[in-house]
């Protein structure tokens, strides 16, 4: 795909680039990488408006020559970026200064770039008057899944002035892992296999100081092997999926977490929680099976399953029900919302040609069409979904499922006289929508 790992140092590049008739043009040059590089910063003190920064290098000697400096509210939220009123160089660091009012109870993030163009990594200062109690605080813990690995989020609801380290522990481990503070109140590890979580129970968050303070988070994920098929539960224990063999091409990280806000339900009621698979951005070889629970006080009512598409918005699962177990089983081809829903709206006629109480002239009329809708549980493009008749006869439509249209081509011109059609359909919950249409031909 063109992406290739380099490493640090020069790297000599040719390109050779053709026209349709092989004609080539030849670029050379020379690329430098390195990766991001740290800083130190220190407080120079203040003087009438301005507070002076001096920024250097940890570990190499090539001169930084800018800065960006973003300030942040005492709870982490991103403020504005602050404009350096003076900057000078001495040695490899940058001395800068900034207007004294914009730092007052802010946190601040420095990113520079040295005289080769190299990115830092972003460092932190905060005014010591807005720290939190790192005893006290709250913390919350995420996790995400992508194509690079598991990422660890940690997040104090302040900024803290105390260092924070992250580790992985299980009945006969206690693992420690790197994290960096990407934000003044946020601290993200650097991507993780998912074999590395095989056995571990609990993450836990320790944050420094003179009183150490430890925070334990249950972790109820679960590892999805390539070649095995895994059940995945609910902490509530009311949504379940289970994978098949080669369902993924590599090694994942499962879980089931309940979604606070989702997405409006047109035409249904919701009847259970809204459950988010995960990690929803992963695909899948092979469909997974899902069921859900649910009360007794559901056994009456029309329920079935649904996920959720960005596209095409609450979509219908093909659902079977085990009454005595109180259990709907389905099946999905992604990682989406599902959510157990009740249908009970029947779909509606749009329009049709030809029209209830309409009059056509015999030559004219060589078409039936019905537009037809169903705003949640849509239809089945299958025979049992439809039936048309004409004049009390079966006739032999064609649905397009894409347009919602029923739609039949006459072989020869109708009879002069009163005509009628009749057609039922019926969307995937099972409600029916029956009409008449009654029309003369001249």
């Amino acid at each position: 795909d063109g992406t290739f790992e380099l490493n640090k140092g020069y790297h000599d590049i040719k390109i050779l680039i053709y026209d349709a008739q092989k004609n080539v043009r030849i670029v050379n040059g020379t690329l430098f990488f390195m990766n991001p590089y740290e800083i130190d910063v220190t407080n120079l003190g203040e003087a009438n408006n301005i507070v002076s920064f001096l920024l250097s290098p940890k570990s190499i000697a090539i001169p930084i020559k800018s800065a960006i400096i973003y300030s942040f509210t005492p709870f982490g939220f991103a403020d504005e970026r602050i404009d350096v009123i003076s900057q000078e160089r001495v040695e490899t660091g940058l001395i800068i200064t900034l207007p004294k009012n914009k730092i007052k109870r802010k946190a601040l993030q420095f990113i520079t770039q040295n005289d080769i163009g190299t990115v830092s990594m972003p460092t932190h200062w905060n005014d010591k008057k807005i720290a939190g109690d790192h005893l006290s605080l709250n913390v919350d813990l995420d996790i995400s899944h992508s194509d690079a690995g598991v990422y660890i989020q940690i997040q104090p609801e302040k900024v803290i002035d105390q260092s924070l380290s992250l580790r992985l522990k299980g009945e006969f481990q206690y693992i420690t892992k790197p994290i960096n503070q990407i934000q003044p109140s946020v601290y993200l590890s650097a991507p993780l296999l998912p074999e590395e979580f095989e056995n571990i129970n609990q993450i836990e968050a320790i944050i420094g100081g003179s009183i150490e303070r430890q925070i334990q988070f249950k972790f109820p994920f679960t590892i999805i092997y390539p070649d095995s098929s895994i059940t995945i539960v609910s902490k509530d224990g009311s949504c379940s999926v289970k994978t098949r063999k080669n369902t993924f091409t590599e090694s994942t990280l499962g879980w089931i977490e309940p979604v606070h806000k989702y997405p409006k339900i047109t035409g249904g009621m919701l009847l259970t929680r809204v459950y988010q698979l995960q990690p929803f951005q992963k695909p899948m070889l092979k469909p997974i099976n899902i069921a859900m629970r649910y009360t007794r006080k559901l056994d009456n009512r029309k329920k079935h399953l649904y996920f959720y598409d960005k596209k095409e918005g609450w979509t219908f699962i093909k659902t079977q029900e085990i009454k005595e177990r109180r259990v709907l089983l389905g099946e999905i081809k992604h990682l989406d919302a599902i959510a157990v829903i009740e249908d009970k709206t029947p779909p509606k006629m749009i329009r049709s040609h030809p029209g209830n109480n309409g009059k056509y002239a015999a030559l004219e009329l060589n078409q039936f069409k019905i537009n037809i809708d169903d705003k949640l549980s849509g239809f089945d493009p299958s025979p049992n979904s439809f039936e048309v008749k004409l004049n009390d006869k079966n006739i032999f439509y064609a649905f397009q499922p894409k347009l919602k249209v029923l739609s039949y081509d006459l072989d020869e011109p109708l009879s002069v006289g009163k005509h009628k059609i009749t057609f039922k359909a019926t969307d995937q919950a099972g409600n029916t929508l029956e009409k008449n249409i009654q029309f003369e031909v001249y």
